[in-house]
Formats: structure tokens, C-alpha cells, sequence
């Protein structure tokens, strides 16, 4: 019991009802109140979750949500003060026709409660279209701007081609060199080997020759023997001159190393001023008059959203998804007041709240002429008071009256002065 006690009052509370009259009331009243403000909190979180979404989708959240929460506790504090406001009785307790005052100020809450849930469900579309809108406003962004961006490229490529290119040119000529170079070493390295082993081949078969020994060899300095020490002086011969040019050709692929070396700084330190233009041309860019900023405010939402209706492809869709998502959106923004105004059941409540409240009234108002006759009698007292002492004072001094004449004793223990009156 206690906590069915804690939740109608914490239901009064947001609905606006009366504690002690619901507390007195049947079951009936207490599930209305009840299921008011659950509608009542459901509406408000709706409106909270649309609106934060929104303003998240173009500022930071940690300002979003206040600015959702502003706008939901906005919408709450409305039906709020519709669900307290006076309602007609309704079903069995219904005293007659509607008034046409009633049918204008039921209008009147009606237009205000459609403009809130029309807001809302424009918020909420914009939410749902938000990938394709930020989508049409890149591509609408990069098309207006591709002017600039195409005269900033070739600012780019110019001071690049001026910078950068032609020391480009030489590290790639010299790369090529340096490639051939090596080829070239080794193909040396490769011929000197060979002749090495051509002399060492011919050595050994002149001494084979010289020696003897072996089948087929005879021994002493013969002609085979002076042919193969022929072969070696030639091969000694040609493995020299290999060398002599390998050495040669390692010295130039050395010195060719060091001016690759120093074309390469040359070429960081171009690099390094060709993207100091760059960056100064992407800087130069937003200060060009034709440059379209980056924009993603509501405005800019708004007019891609209706550009996007315009378009003959996806125009039908987006509006039949938008007609849809306001209508549900609405519908569920008016709950509470299609609730209250035709869904309403003959509430009890609201009539000991009529009651009470117009027997605080006739209170009140009897109360204020009862105060409102004590002061007018008080006046008057007042008056007649002031006027009692003005008579005293308008006797002349000597009469007998003053401090030094006769006294009297009245006969009460009181003295009063005795005169010639």
C-alpha cells in the first residue's frame, strides 16, 4: 500500500492533480490520473529523444542534450497545464452541449499542441534523412567548389613542376646511371673471375706438363708446356685489365653515389618547400569568393532536405517516408490531448474538484467581505474616537478643568476635577 501510495502522489504530481481528492476518490479516477501521467512522461521522452537527436546532428552532445531536455521539458510543462486546466464532465456526468466558448478554447489547444508536433516531426525526418542529407550536402559542397579546387591543383602542380620536377628528373637519370653502373661492376666482377680461373686452369696444366706423372703428359718443357704458361700470362693479363676497370667503374659508382646523395637533400628540402605552397594555396582557398564553406546548421539541412524532395529519382520515396514519419510523429505528440478530449471518461474527481474548488471561492469571497465590513467598522470607530478628542482639545484653559482647579470624588475611587460646570 505504501507504494501504491507513493506512486499516485508522485502521478499527481505530474499530471497536476489534487492529492487529497485523489486519495478520497474511487479506482477509477486514480488509474485516470495515473495513466495521464504516464502518457504524459512518455510524450516528454519522445519529444526529448527527436530534439537531442536533432541538435546532435550539428553540435556537440554535451549540448545537445541540454537544449533537448529544454525543448521536452517545454512540450511536458504544455500538456501538463492542459491535463490541469478545466475539462467539460464528460460520459454519464454530462450537463448538456458543448459551449461554442469550449469548441475555441479546445481549438486553441489543438493549434498549439499541432505546431509543437509538427516541429517535432520535422526534427524527427531530419533525423531519419540524416546519412542522406549530409551525403547531397558533400556532393553539393565538392560540385560548387570544384572550380577552386581545380585552380588550387593546378597552383599545386605548377609549383611542384617549378620546385620539385626537375630535381626529380636528375635523381631519376642518375638512379639510372647508378643501375647501370652496378650492372656493369658486376658483369666486370664476373669477367675477372673468370679470367682468375682461366689462369689458375693454365697453371696448373703447365705444371702437370712440367711434372709429369700423368697419363697423357709428358714430362719436361714442351711445347704443351710453354702453350700453357701462354694461357696464363694472357689470362693473368686480361684478369688485370678486369680488375684495373672494375676498379675504375667502382670509383665512378662511388662518386655517383655521393652526387645521388646530395640530389636527394636537394630534393627533401624542395619537397619540403613545395608542401609549404601547398599548404599556403589549401589555406588561400576559403578566402576565395566562389568557396562554399562546410555548413551542416538546420538551414542548410532544411535546404538539402528540399532539394532532395525536388529530385525526380528519390523525391517520391523521401516524400511518402516524410509524410508517413510526420503523421505518426503527430499522432503520438496529440496523445494526450486526443485523450483528454475524446477518450475522457466521467471522472468523479473532477467533480469534487469543481465542487471544492467553487466552495473555496464562496470561502474566500465570504471571508473578504467579513474583513471588508471589520475595517469599514474600525474606520468608523476611528473616527469617532478622533473626533472626541478634538472637542477636548477645543476647551479653553481656566474653565475649571485644568490641572490646579477642585477635585472630586465620584463616589468609584476615582477623582475627577470639580469645576463650575
Amino acid at each position: 500500500m505504501e507504494l501504491i501510495d507513493r506512486w499516485i502522489r508522485f502521478a499527481c504530481v505530474v499530471a497536476g492533480a489534487d492529492y487529497s481528492l485523489v486519495r478520497t476518490s474511487n479506482s477509477l479516477d486514480r488509474m485516470i490520473i495515473g495513466g495521464n501521467a504516464v502518457v504524459l512522461l512518455l510524450v516528454g521522452t519522445l519529444a526529448l529523444v527527436v530534439w537531442a537527436a536533432l541538435f546532435a546532428a550539428f553540435l556537440p552532445l554535451p549540448l545537445a542534450l541540454p537544449l533537448g531536455l529544454l525543448i521536452a521539458a517545454l512540450v511536458f510543462m504544455l500538456d501538463r497545464a492542459m491535463s490541469m486546466s478545466d475539462w467539460s464532465l464528460s460520459g454519464v456526468l454530462r450537463s448538456g452541449p458543448a459551449k461554442p466558448g469550449d469548441w475555441l478554447k479546445l481549438l486553441f489547444r489543438v493549434a498549439i499542441a499541432l505546431v509543437l508536433a509538427w516541429a517535432t516531426a520535422l526534427g524527427a525526418v531530419l533525423v531519419l534523412f540524416a546519412d542522406a542529407v549530409d551525403d547531397h550536402i558533400h556532393r553539393d559542397r565538392l560540385a560548387r567548389n570544384m572550380p577552386v579546387m581545380a585552380e588550387a591543383a593546378e597552383q599545386k602542380q605548377r609549383a611542384r613542376q617549378r620546385l620539385a620536377a626537375p630535381l626529380e628528373s636528375e635523381v631519376a637519370l642518375l638512379d639510372a646511371e647508378r643501375e647501370r653502373l652496378q650492372q656493369t661492376l658486376g658483369e666486370r666482377e664476373s669477367a675477372l673471375l673468370v679470367m682468375r680461373q682461366r689462369a689458375s686452369q693454365s697453371r696448373i696444366e703447365a705444371e702437370r706438363e712440367s711434372e709429369g706423372g700423368l697419363r697423357g703428359y709428358v714430362p719436361g718443357q714442351g711445347p704443351r708446356f710453354r702453350e700453357a704458361m701462354r694461357q696464363e700470362r694472357e689470362a693473368n693479363a686480361a684478369a688485370a685489365l678486369a680488375a684495373q676497370d672494375s676498379a675504375r667503374t667502382q670509383q665512378r659508382f662511388d662518386d655517383l653515389a655521393e652526387r645521388v646523395a646530395d640530389k636527394r637533400d636537394e630534393l627533401r628540402q624542395a619537397s619540403a618547400l613545395v608542401s609549404a605552397e601547398e599548404r599556403r594555396i589549401d589555406a588561400a582557398m576559403p578566402s576565395d569568393p566562389r568557396w562554399v564553406p562546410a555548413r551542416s546548421g538546420p538551414l542548410s539541412r532544411l535546404v538539402a532536405l528540399e532539394q532532395m524532395r525536388a529530385d525526380p529519382t528519390t523525391g517520391i520515396a523521401i516524400g511518402r517516408v516524410e509524410w508517413v514519419t510526420k503523421a505518426t510523429l503527430i499522432v503520438l505528440e496529440l496523445t494526450f490531448l486526443l485523450i483528454k478530449t475524446l477518450l475522457s471518461p466521467a471522472s468523479v474527481y473532477l467533480v469534487k474538484l469543481t465542487l471544492r474548488t467553487k466552495l473555496d471561492a464562496v470561502r474566500e469571497v465570504h471571508q473578504f467581505n467579513q474583513a471588508l465590513r471589520d475595517l469599514r467598522r474600525g474606520q468608523a470607530m476611528g473616527r469617532t474616537e478622533r473626533a472626541s478628542t478634538r472637542l477636548l482639545d477645543a476647551v479653553p484653559e481656566g474653565d475649571g478643568l485644568s490641572e490646579g482647579g477642585p477635585v472630586r470624588d465620584d463616589g468609584r475611587g476615582s477623582q475627577s476635577h470639580g469645576g463650575g460646570r
